[in-house]
């Protein structure tokens, strides 16, 4: 046994492990995982601290309409009746409250669909929460699809981190997973569909693209983000990253959207069945080119619809990105770095252009057919994308830029911010 032992001890000076070894990647890959720890458990304890504000009571007028129409579902009649927006948060609202009855029937609480409509006429609190708690898991589930985004996009593991890090603090997306509202679920639902998308492009694994498809479905029935992937999807199968027949790249964008439109109609049926939809943008199409006067109270902005609104509107969203509590310019610089250096490298400009296809396309919806009516929430879905170049241009700042001009560039974009606040 000894001489055995000693002819391996010999074996092992003469071919060491190199240093890209199976033992050394199963050793790494624990820790990449477990650097996502601490980030979630930062974004829950952010999320929880403000997530019982106002209760019993809602000043949140869309709070307040998603949970009484997934109670009034209840009764029997499963058409929302509210068809401008998409049903799929109020479906699941139905299906926890469902849950929540049992529960208070076992315990005793109610003994009656009667008597457990009668408790949330006279108490919101404990509805508004559970609904608030489903938000406040799709918002933990962001900063986890914003992680596994950026080890798509192949970025290193501060990158990944750090992406994960901005999204777990971000004000708006904060916000947003403290009320009842679809922006945090659609945006949490199709960031997870553009990494899986990604992952199957890297990996060559076409399954995986089509549960992006599908993912991707399942958020545009919360809301509308979804549809932002359409065009990333048609240019992964146009252009693939492999010698794919025509032939084969057609079925698999036919069969990808397919699934796209199988989870999107499934989950919001009532609203293609009403017409709303489909009523809603021939609407919004038909006003944009006729140039009528037109008012957002959301923003408080009068204007004329038309191409002539856009410049304006692209003003008011680069106006609400800049800002201290959004994003910052500094964010945007390093984004636009993080870009430029994506587009300029090619083996990841093809992951840039996908990258930026949902950013282009919410920009032009933004400016075109709901132009002024965006406000800081409905970028939800586009945040954790623009943070993960922002993520990548810190790595190419931290590689090509001395240590120096780096901390002084980051004192002056700081020393801007400030100056930003202090006009606000």
């Amino acid at each position: 046994m000894r001489g055995v032992c000693r002819e391996v001890w010999a074996l092992r000076r003469v071919c060491p492990l190199p240093p890209t070894s199976g033992l050394r990647i199963a050793s790494a890959v624990p820790r990449a995982t477990d650097a996502l720890v601490p980030v979630l458990l930062l974004a829950a304890a952010v999320r929880l601290a403000g997530l019982f504000h106002d209760l019993p009571f809602s000043y949140y007028g869309d709070e307040i309409h998603l949970v009484k129409r997934a109670m009034a579902m209840g009764t029997g009649d499963l058409d929302p009746h509210w068809h401008n927006k998409p049903a799929g948060l109020m479906y699941l609202l139905l299906a926890a409250y469902a849950v929540f009855y049992g529960m208070a029937r076992l315990a005793g609480a109610v003994d009656s669909p009667e008597a457990f409509g009668a408790w949330f006429l006279g108490d919101w609190g404990p509805f508004l929460l559970i609904g608030r708690l489903l938000v406040f898991a799709f918002g933990l589930l962001l900063v986890a699809a914003t992680v596994r985004l950026a080890r798509a996009c192949a970025l290193g593991r501060r990158g990944v981190w750090l992406a994960g890090l901005a999204v777990a603090l971000l004000p708006p997306l904060v916000q947003g997973s403290q009320v009842v509202k679809e922006d945090v679920p659609s945006a949490a639902l199709t960031v997870l569909a553009l990494a899986l998308l990604l992952e199957s492009e890297r990996r060559g694994d076409p399954r995986r693209g089509d549960l992006a498809a599908l993912v991707a479905g399942l958020a545009a029935a919360f809301k509308y983000y979804g549809v932002l992937l359409l065009p990333v999807f048609v240019l992964a199968a146009v252009r693939p990253s492999g010698a794919i027949p025509w032939g084969a790249r057609l079925r698999r964008l036919a069969l990808r959207l397919a699934l796209f439109a199988v989870a999107f109609v499934a989950l919001t049926p009532y609203s293609f069945l009403s017409g709303a939809l489909l009523a809603d943008l021939a609407g919004l199409w038909a006003r944009f080119w006729r140039a009528v006067p037109a008012f957002d109270p959301d923003n408080g902005v009068l204007f004329v619809r038309g191409p002539g609104a856009v410049p304006g509107a692209l003003a008011l969203l680069a106006g609400q990105l800049v800002r201290p509590d959004v994003l910052g310019l500094h964010v945007l610089l390093f984004a636009g770095l993080g870009t430029a250096a994506g587009l300029a490298a090619p083996a990841r400009r093809r992951t840039t252009l996908l990258l930026l296809l949902p950013v282009a396309g919410y920009l032009l919806l933004a400016t075109t057919l709901w132009a002024y009516h965006p406000s800081p929430r409905h970028a939800s879905a586009v945040y954790p994308v623009l943070l993960v170049l922002a993520a990548a241009g810190i790595e190419v700042a931290r590689r090509r830029a001395p240590g120096g001009a780096l901390r002084r560039l980051g004192l002056v974009l700081r020393a801007g911010c400030c100056c930003c606040r202090r006009r606000r």
